[in-house]
């Protein structure tokens, strides 16, 4: 009977640690899929793709929050607004409920980042803040993205910068990660005053991000830098500049293309070079890319040059039609991102009403529980009243039994330990036995393992010297009910204790203070019988 229990509690433990490796490969993947999502989407797509159609359905619902957070990422990434925005208001109300504050911090920074594209930048503050307030200082990335969507923001709004753009640059820098620094070095190259060096800093990013493959980010650096030099009507350079992006415009997903852009900046170029007829092609060719890669927001500024060059050319008729395309374009740009800042204003509204219900429901609880430990504390002292007359009339034959229970109770705490910890399984009637005897041990746990106790107090500062013994105990391996056993309490005392000594080591839940404690006093396991 003995070996079918065995071979049962083997198959159990088999099955539960399959569960929890199973576990930590989704984790391990939804993780690695976020860090691919950042700067290369279209890889991190297929991962989660393959993921998804690997992971049974029920199993995947654990992760219904963390999975809605990667699509809306990915939407966000893909250009896809309004599908980012419903997929990260599913993850949030998920965070929310599980009070999952990290997964907030992530999902409220893209949204930041939504705010942002569409022009919104107060928004856009709101939410990074929200970022910096949820997650930690151990989570480097979204905290130093959120201090450097604040500088963005701050200076487009020409407010006062305050140290946002160094403390992001800081946290980013520390990571270690190559993309992050570059992506910091860049972003405080344009909020900072260009000087002499400027362009030959970014050229070094430029270099550096097609050696990391990240072609796309070159060519945005290629970019700004025919943007300064227009400025400084070094129209050659500035056609050198961005022929190089044009090369390297190389994208997944054409919505976030940066061809229509980069040849509508190449007809302003022209255009103040004076050469109308290569600046008209060049704006034109930026119209078509716009419309074939659903780009609307980027036909105003075309049709406005186009505009200019109709009048400067005569051709007012042509002029008047660019014109009125420009603000037409320009109308349904504005209701589309009225309609984005409305739907992010709503999903900010619903997580705060949300929030209020929780807290609401955590205060009802609250007040039921403290109401039932009422009702426990009176019932507690009509029983103990009782108890107590009853007491009172059979005194002496109760005192006498008091005596004996605390003779017993003190041979258990002070005899027990010491020879449960030798290794002896004595029980209480045997004990009794041996005290009829005068055959006890008189030294306490203390003697026993003075040097131990001392070290793990010395080790973790704060952990008491109740905590210290006990750590003892769990190092030599001794089963919660032995330990409940030697100091006279519950078995589920001991549980509560290894709760709260995990939570003062910051320790995760399921931490083995056993292996924990062994780990850090080399001591031998012993094997109590």
């Amino acid at each position: 009977m003995k070996n079918i229990f065995a071979i049962l509690f083997t198959c159990l433990l088999l099955v539960i640690g399959k569960d929890s490796n199973c576990q930590n490969q989704i984790e391990n993947q939804i993780s690695i899929i976020e860090d691919k999502l950042y700067f290369h989407p279209a890889e991190g797509e297929m991962m989660l793709e393959d993921l998804i159609s690997k992971t049974g359905k029920d199993e995947f619902e654990k992760y219904y929050g963390q999975v809605n957070f990667l699509f809306g990422l990915l939407a966000y990434k893909k250009a896809e607004q309004d599908n980012a925005i419903d997929y990260l208001e599913k993850a949030l109300i998920t965070f929310v409920n599980n009070e999952n504050e990290l997964y907030q911090g992530k999902a409220q920074l893209i949204l930041g980042w939504l705010a942002e594209r569409i022009g919104y930048w107060q928004q856009s503050k709101i939410h990074y803040y929200k970022v910096i307030d949820l997650v930690n200082k151990k989570n480097k990335r979204e905290q130093g993205l959120a201090y450097l969507g604040l500088a963005r923001c701050k200076n487009y709004l020409r407010e006062a910068k305050g140290n946002d753009l160094q403390k992001g640059t800081g946290l980013l820098n520390s990571m270690e990660v190559k993309e992050y620094s570059l992506y910091a070095e860049f972003l405080n190259l344009l909020i900072k005053k260009s000087n002499n060096e400027t362009p030959g800093k970014l050229l070094n990013i430029a270099d550096e991000y097609e050696k990391l493959d990240l072609y796309t980010n070159a060519a945005s650096v290629y970019k700004v830098l025919a943007q300064h030099s227009k400025k400084l009507r070094e129209w050659n350079v500035a056609h050198n500049y961005l022929d190089k992006a044009l090369g390297l415009a190389i994208s997944d997903y054409p919505s976030t293309s940066l061809l229509p852009s980069l040849f509508q900046l190449k007809g302003l170029v022209y255009f103040y070079q004076g050469d109308y007829e290569d600046a008209r092609l060049s704006l034109n060719k930026s119209l078509t890319l716009s419309e074939e890669y659903n780009q609307d927001f980027s036909k105003y500024y075309a049709y406005k040059a186009l505009c200019r060059i109709d009048t400067l050319m005569g051709d007012y008729k042509s002029g008047f039609t660019h014109l009125v395309k420009a603000n037409e374009n320009h109308r349904s740009n504005d209701r589309k991102a009225e309609k984005q800042l409305a739907r992010l204003m709503e999903t900010s509204l619903n997580l705060i009403t949300l929030e209020e219900e929780n807290t609401r429901l955590k205060s009802q609880t609250k007040n039921i529980l403290l109401m039932l430990l009422g009702a426990v504390v009176v019932l507690f002292f009509s029983f103990s009243i009782i108890g107590l007359k009853f007491k009172l009339k059979n005194k002496e034959k109760l005192e006498k039994a008091k005596e004996k229970k605390l003779a017993l109770q003190s041979l258990l705490v002070g005899l027990g330990e010491k020879r449960s910890l030798l290794g002896y399984k004595e029980n209480a009637l045997e004990l009794q036995k041996r005290m009829d005897t005068n055959s006890l041990f008189h030294d306490d746990f203390e003697e026993c393992y003075p040097e131990s106790i001392n070290k793990i107090e010395s080790a973790y500062p704060q952990l008491t010297r109740s905590d210290a013994r006990y750590a003892v105990m769990f190092s030599l391996k001794l089963p919660d009910d032995v330990i409940a056993e030697i100091k006279n309490v519950n078995p589920d005392s001991i549980r509560k204790t290894k709760f709260r000594m995990r939570k003062k080591l910051s320790l995760e839940t399921g931490c083995d203070l056993g292996h924990f404690f062994s780990s850090a006093l080399k001591l031998r396991q012993k094997n109590y019988r």
